[in-house]
């Protein structure tokens, strides 16, 4: 609009009193205004059509809402940061795998090992599922460490499913002499298969494992597919952990070829553990622990609230087989101990339940837990729990043994070939053994039907 043309550029009303004149509006000056105001309008109309509206003089916001609907639903709005003029940093394969990824491992191949390629994925988000893949081989590692992954449960470990011993993880010495296995820590769901982890337990290398799965993880394998060899213990499962590794083989531990402890489950059924025998004993290096001179093979140790179950199993060689103590549950139905110091214990509120069955069609042999050619075939003591039905004892020295407030419930089974007892209970212990068979054995119950030994019975009737 064009200035008015008065000495402030004011209008100003006349004075007839004085004689002064008012401002002179001249047809040029408001023609000019009419064009302005006119030409205003109609860019206001055009921003307020341009979105779809029908102009109502009775509303006083359609240029608000077509104000938002250009700024926020406009087809011309940018779609990506170039767009605003400002630098992608972070491309989405940065932070995300969005499709089915797989991950080379191996001489060659992108990742030259488990953890280089496990490490590329800590801090993304998994929208689909990694296989990680490993080349058959051999893979020298004092440790790895698999941790810091929410969306773990996307991830699949592979070696070689069907033939684990061609994928081997080999454990050597750090510069203290140590190697600590594969550890898994805080991840759910992990798929682990197709590996043979051999450790060494000895003066100049110890291996405290070959695999851990500990801080509330889940890992599992598929059947067959994990072997274990040679370190101070096999499988550690801990700190609420759980673990599934059906058919696990481990072979020549030095301690425990499996030790769960700290509430955590294991499933473990038709496993087949075989320690270095059952008078075996490895020194233990002062580097690795002063208090404890000798280890001794073991079994299956279930502890500190834990629960075990490995049904159909086998574990030979070794100082004891299956372990339940303070308060840890162990399910073994139709295991079978060989050449052991001690079949089957339970002590310190452990209990251990290895009960039989008849055959049927489903099961055409039926099914017993047997303990065979070893010193006490099942053994309970300081309120250790055993229920055994149908549980079978051959060629031990004591079959079924119970002492200090322990309770062993064995019937329908038996107890043969044993050289010194057959069914023996003391120190406040109890022992159900009705309709039991004690063919070949010395002494078959001790005391049988009358309290005696401080106070132990063996019940063979009601």
């Amino acid at each position: 609009m064009k200035p008015i043309n008065s000495a402030d550029g004011l209008f100003h009303d006349g004075n007839p009193y004085s004689g002064e004149l008012g401002t002179v509006v001249t047809s040029d000056w408001l023609n000019g205004a009419q064009s302005a105001i006119q030409a205003t309008q109609q860019e206001l109309l055009t921003v307020i059509k341009s979105n779809g509206q029908k102009t109502d003089p009775s509303r006083q916001d359609q240029l608000l809402q077509a104000m938002q609907n250009l700024a926020w639903g406009g087809a011309q709005r940018p779609t990506t940061l170039a767009g605003y003029g400002i630098a992608d940093a972070m491309k989405a394969s940065d932070w995300g795998v969005q499709g089915y990824t797989t991950l080379q491992v191996g001489p060659g191949k992108a990742f030259a090992g488990i953890q280089d390629a496990w490490d590329s994925l800590i801090g993304k988000v998994l929208q689909a599922d990694v296989l990680i893949q490993i080349a058959d081989g051999q893979y020298a590692t004092s440790g790895i460490t698999l941790t810091h992954q929410p969306f773990a449960s996307r991830i699949r470990i592979q070696g070689n499913v069907a033939n684990p011993s061609a994928c081997k993880i080999i454990l050597v010495p750090d510069a203290n002499k140590l190697s600590h296995g594969v550890i898994f820590s805080r991840v759910q769901g992990v798929n682990f298969s197709g590996f043979h982890i051999v450790g060494e337990a000895g003066a100049n290398h110890w291996s405290h494992r070959c695999l851990r799965v500990e801080e509330a993880s889940v890992v599992y394998a598929d059947a067959g597919s994990i072997v274990l060899e040679g370190a101070g213990n096999g499988l550690e499962l801990d700190q609420n952990a759980r673990g599934n590794f059906e058919r696990l083989r481990v072979l020549n531990c030095k301690n425990c070829a499996v030790l769960v402890g700290g509430g955590a489950h294991a499933w473990l059924p038709s496993s087949t553990l075989i320690g270095l025998g059952r008078y075996a004993e490895t020194v233990v290096p002062a580097f690795v622990n002063v208090d404890t001179p000798k280890f001794r093979p073991m079994g299956l140790e279930c502890q500190e609230g834990s629960k075990a179950w490995a049904s159909d199993s086998s574990i030979s060689n070794v100082d004891i087989g299956y372990m339940t103590t303070r308060n840890s549950y162990l399910w073994c139905d139709g295991t079978a101990v060989d050449q052991s110091n001690i079949g089957m214990y339970a002590q310190y509120g452990g209990v251990c339940w290895s009960c039989g069955a008849q055959a049927r069609p489903s099961l055409p042999q039926g099914r017993r837990s047997k303990v065979t050619n070893s010193g006490k075939g099942y053994y309970a003591e300081f309120g250790g729990i055993i229920n055994a039905d149908m549980a079978v004892a051959e060629n031990c020295e004591h079959g079924f043994f119970a002492t200090w407030n322990s309770v062993m419930t064995v019937s329908n089974g038996w107890a043969r070939n044993c050289t010194k007892g057959g069914y023996h209970a003391e120190m406040a212990s109890t022992i159900a053994a009705y309709n039991t068979d004690t063919t070949g054995t010395a002494t078959a119950y001790d005391p049988n039907q009358n309290f005696s030994n401080w106070n132990g019975i063996v019940v063979t009737k009601i």
